[in-house]
């Protein structure tokens, strides 16, 4: 019988801290946690879901996944084992995730590299140099060993097809004013808790690095190189919530993983907003290897890490997305 223990308040802080450093849409950070006695869970948050971008909320659950999956490391750093039930029975349907914990202080389900990634990892928009074979093999193991999730990486002749899809979601989203309101409210400004700085946002010019949104209001400069990076396209047999979750945990994964083995990265979604560029990027993924009938949730493009890094976009404070409910003193 599994015997499950009680977690002090400073731990839960501690590890959903952790959790809130995850990747997120537009660094929206669309979730909430409650921590009842002995169960923590993870909310969805609807007041930050992208609802044009991301009709549906797969975006959304791809970034709370990811959020699970780095709760999930945290409390292995703490010799704790997370017992997690996806999608349990609530009257609520923004609840994610169900997290019970047991003491369990076994090295061997310990994470130390991952554990420490998650403070040093952000996303990069810059061009990368090419990343060795080895590392990019890391990341693609790191990737699959979250059940039901491939990694795919694209060879680089696919990088043409790759910009196609890009121009087309980039043609589709010209004249939509509704789409690039939302992009404007979340990117481009500079606020202490959320949102994506035009510090971290691409400056346009010459040498545009063609695979990123249009966010016109940036200031990181591209430079004149070449993108080398390696482009893994992560993919899923299903495309129901339980898939995005999921593939949201794996897209955690491979990013530490690629963090602690020295890359730089940077998750790429918008080629997989729209049905034809998603399309695409799933012929892509096939082509390469990739199982047929999948579906592209997300592409991760990994590269060399640069001497100079740019900084980590800002986190809302815990006691803004964590409510304790009925703890024992």
């Amino acid at each position: 019988m599994t015997t499950f223990t009680r977690v002090d308040n400073d731990v839960i802080r501690k590890v959903v801290g952790a959790a809130c450093m995850a990747p997120s849409v537009h660094n929206t950070q669309p979730w909430r946690w409650v921590v009842d006695d002995q169960t923590l869970y993870l909310l969805a948050d609807p007041a930050r879901h992208l609802s044009h971008a991301d009709e549906f909320g797969r975006q959304m659950l791809l970034s709370c996944g990811a959020a699970l999956d780095h709760l999930v490391i945290a409390l292995s750093e703490c010799a704790i084992r997370a017992r997690v039930t996806e999608f349990p029975v609530s009257d609520d349907e923004n609840v994610l995730a169900a997290i019970e914990f047991i003491e369990a202080d076994d090295p061997a389900l310990r994470h130390p590299e991952l554990a420490a990634a998650i403070a040093q990892r952000h996303s990069d928009r810059r061009p990368f140099a090419m990343p060795s074979t080895s590392v990019v093999r890391r990341v693609a193991a790191a990737v699959e060993s979250i059940s039901g999730v491939q990694a795919v990486v694209l060879p680089s002749y696919a990088r043409d097809e790759l910009l196609e899809a890009s121009d087309i979601t980039a043609s589709a989203r010209r004249y939509d004013a509704v789409y690039k309101n939302e992009l404007h409210w979340w990117t481009g400004h500079d606020t202490p808790r959320d949102g994506v700085p035009p510090s971290a946002l691409p400056k346009f010019g010459p040498f545009e690095h063609a695979l990123s949104r249009d966010f016109s209001t940036g200031e990181l400069e591209m430079g004149t190189a070449a993108d080398e990076a390696a482009w893994m396209v992560l993919s899923t047999l299903g495309d129901e919530r339980a898939d995005w979750l999921r593939a949201g945990a794996a897209m955690s994964r491979g990013l530490l993983a690629a963090t602690a083995a020295g890359a730089a990265t940077c998750p790429i979604s918008h080629v997989t907003e729209l049905p034809q560029s998603r399309k695409m990027v799933a012929d892509m993924a096939e082509k390469a290897g990739g199982r047929a009938d999948q579906y592209p949730q997300i592409l991760l493009r990994i590269g060399a890490r640069a001497a100079r890094p740019t900084a980590p976009t800002a986190r809302r404070d815990v006691d803004e997305v964590l409510r304790v409910i009925d703890r024992r003193p």
